[in-house]
């Protein structure tokens, strides 16, 4: 009765070599709308990459748009496997399906090198829940974009009020209050590329929210950086690995309207809000083919939301957080001064010559608190001359936006948390 004895050996002989090789997987999503320049690029790294992982290592790799299994890229636990050759050869289906990835793709969303970004993390987390550290390496925009829900895309480019984060699934694609483990002991990674002409200032609010979903949901964002080489060198370096997450001063989510927040991509010279104030009287033509019409909105409490609104003529589309583009004209908030999106100055810019007969400019105390009411200044520029006027609203306490379409529409306030002004009135011409 040898047997029991040979079962015991060979389970020895399991247990050494397990504790030798450890193996390790890694998620890696790709966007299959990247042009061709950069897809050659980024699958010759990535494959460059897969061949130099160690023995036992498994990597998944999954298509960040259409949430499909693209296929396993396996190193054998076998010395004849050391060489990046061998290893293609053992996986020579996943190798060409990744040459072919982003040929024959649908038609392309609005942004370039799209993924799905809170559909493929919760994808990778129902299918492939990890009990140890689970590395996931995302290359593609940072900008989600789903033709299925416009109304929630980043392509303007735009971020979602934390107001999204405090929310469930079935309200917004953002939601985590009802998944607020679901990407436990997953350590996400982001390779992006600039396709989106993105500033700094835009990079930190986008880079802030990510972190916040996926913290909220029990996972870490390790890397956040427009180079997927590094990335893919820091991946290389920490895969496995029980390494210390890197502290930030992000805060945490804020509740406030649910919208979406228009980041401005193009740097002036002079903010609006640095220029001097001008002194001249327009001229009737000047007043009916403004070019170059901006409008500003600055406020004295830090922890009050205020509202800027503009109709430029009757029947068009008013320019406000909840639509923050027209054919006319678009809506965006400097954070110049703040580091939160809830606190950014509001702007409202003008692409066409405006009648500024026709404008009509309104504000509205949305939320917070302020003994005295909120005092601000609103300014409005046109041609190259600034124009100012203080306001105050002398309500204490925010009214969620209520009536302010309608105000809007009437040229007249309809509650005391709001103000309808004739830009007239800055130019001192009324």
């Amino acid at each position: 009765m040898r047997y029991p004895y040979l079962c015991v050996g060979f389970f020895i002989i399991t247990l050494l070599m397990s504790s030798v090789v450890q193996a390790r997987d890694l998620v890696i999503v790709l966007s299959p709308h990247m042009d061709e320049a950069n897809s050659k690029k980024t699958i010759s790294n990535v494959i460059n990459f897969l061949t130099t992982l160690e023995p036992g290592d498994n990597v998944i790799l999954i298509n960040g748009y259409s949430l499909e299994n693209i296929g396993d890229f396996k190193i054998p636990i076998d010395s004849a496997y050391n060489s990046p050759k061998a290893r293609m050869g053992v996986n020579r289906k996943t190798v060409s399906k990744l040459l072919k990835f982003t040929k024959n793709q649908p038609a392309e969303p609005v942004i370039k090198e799209a993924l799905r970004i809170p559909q493929v993390l919760r994808y990778i987390a129902e299918n492939y829940a990890p009990l140890e550290p689970l590395d996931i390496l995302m290359i593609g925009s940072p900008l989600y974009d789903d033709a299925r829900e416009p109304a929630f895309s980043m392509a303007a480019p735009s971020i979602p009020s934390d107001a999204h984060l405090l929310e469930s699934t079935a309200i917004t694609p953002f939601g985590t209050v009802d998944t607020p483990e679901l990407l436990a002991n997953m350590r996400v990674h982001f390779a992006y590329t600039n396709s989106q002409n993105l500033n700094d200032q835009n990079i930190y609010f986008i880079k802030r929210f990510w972190t916040l979903f996926i913290e909220r949901q029990g996972g870490s964002l390790l890397s956040f950086a427009n180079n997927p080489e590094i990335i893919l060198q820091r991946v290389q370096k920490t895969l496995g690995k029980d390494i210390k997450i890197s502290q930030h001063n992000f805060g945490n989510a804020q509740p406030g309207k649910l919208e979406m927040i228009r980041l401005h991509t193009q740097r002036r010279e002079q903010s609006i809000f640095d220029r001097k104030l001008s002194e001249k009287i327009l001229s009737t033509f000047e007043i009916r083919q403004g070019r170059d019409v901006e409008i500003s909105l600055s406020w004295d409490c830090a922890t009050c939301d205020l509202d800027l609104y503009a109709l430029p003529f009757p029947g068009a589309k008013p320019l406000f957080y909840a639509n923050s583009s027209s054919p006319e004209g678009s809506y965006w908030k400097d954070y110049r001064s703040s580091n939160t999106a809830l606190n950014g100055y509001e702007i409202i810019e003008f692409h066409s010559e405006i009648d500024l007969e026709k404008l009509i400019i309104a504000i509205n105390f949305f939320d917070g608190i302020k003994i005295g009411g909120v005092k601000g200044e609103l300014r409005l520029s046109v041609n190259g001359e600034t124009f100012a006027k203080k306001f105050h609203i002398k309500n204490e306490t925010g009214n969620k936006g209520e009536n302010m379409i309608q105000a809007l529409q009437s040229a007249q306030s309809v509650n005391a948390n709001n103000l309808v002004i004739n830009p007239m009135q800055l130019l001192k011409i009324k």
